[in-house]
Parts: C-alpha cells; structure tokens; sequence
C-alpha cells in the first residue's frame, strides 16, 4: 500500500526531508489563491511513499511546515492531513471528518479555497 500525496517546496522550514520521499513529479505552479503570507510562485512535489515509509515521516514533515501550510496525502482508503500543529487521519469520504480538518485549517489563517483536497 502506498501514500501519494503533493508537498510544496514553500511550504517547508528545510527542504532535508524532500530526500525521504519518492518524487514523480515537480512543477511550478502560478498561484492565483495565495495569502499574502505566501509566495504567488509554488514548487509542487508530488510524491508515492509505500505506507511504512511514509507514516515514519509524518512527524518529520509537521515539524518542517510553515504556518499557513498543509500536506494531504491518501492511499486507497484514507487521507491524512498534516497541518504544523495537528495531523487528522479519517476514511476517505468521511464528511464530517474532513469537514473538521477544513474548519480546523481556516482557523490557523489557511484560505479555504486553499482547503480543496479531494
């Protein structure tokens, strides 16, 4: 089983852990939605960690996220939101739970239409 999930560059303290995670993919993306608190030009990584690799991680990437940041990342039953202070982990289709991670997320100053995992 594994996680894939998209990380930006941007968001984090230190770039160390980027080395951690099995890239398939790195673009640029001009952002029309960016709080002024983050930069108009992103670097997206996108990522497909096997599930043991990826949850020894997650720790390490809540730690290196700037504020105003998350990473969301999914396998084929779950998601994981990883925000600086807090990681919310629910079934994938579970309304309610990913409801609390929005709410939570625009709490701590995240644009909601930033807040648009799948």
């Amino acid at each position: 089983m594994t996680y894939k999930g998209t990380i930006i560059l941007e968001s984090l303290k230190s770039d160390s852990l980027v080395s951690k995670l099995n890239i398939k993919k790195k673009e640029t993306w001009n952002v029309g939605n960016n709080d002024p608190q983050q930069p108009a030009i992103w670097t997206a990584i996108s990522f497909d960690n096997p599930k043991d690799s990826f949850l020894e991680i997650i720790s390490e990437i809540q730690a290196n996220l700037k504020d105003f940041w998350y990473v969301d990342v999914r396998d084929q039953t779950n998601t994981i939101i990883i925000f600086p202070q807090k990681v919310f982990d629910y079934q994938t289709g579970d309304i309610l739970q990913k409801q609390n991670a929005v709410n939570y997320g625009k709490s701590i100053g995240i644009p909601e239409s930033q807040l648009d995992w799948p």
